[in-house]
């Protein structure tokens, strides 16, 4: 296990690249857009969704009330669906 708190994105080759050089708080889903363009990814307090190609993230939310455990774009990536508890 790595404890280095990156978020990496792997190829099948086993190559990656970093999206985040370091992630706060634990990560309980991610979701990639229907042209795998973005990557959306919540932590127990934030939503946040990177440019893949940019590698720029944008904060969705900065509080998140409960934890989202799954999330899911619609089929033209224009919406992201979080559910949680």
């Amino acid at each position: 296990a790595y404890t280095d708190k990156q978020l990496r994105l792997y190829s099948h080759d086993g190559e990656y690249t970093v999206l985040v050089d370091e992630v706060r708080w634990q990560i309980d889903a991610i979701a990639f857009s229907p042209d795998s363009k973005q990557l959306a990814y919540a932590t127990t307090n934030e939503l946040e969704v990177i440019n893949l190609a940019s590698k720029r993230n944008t904060k969705l939310l900065d509080r998140v009330d409960g934890r989202i455990s799954n999330m899911i774009y619609s089929a033209d990536g224009s919406v992201l669906t979080v559910v949680g508890n």
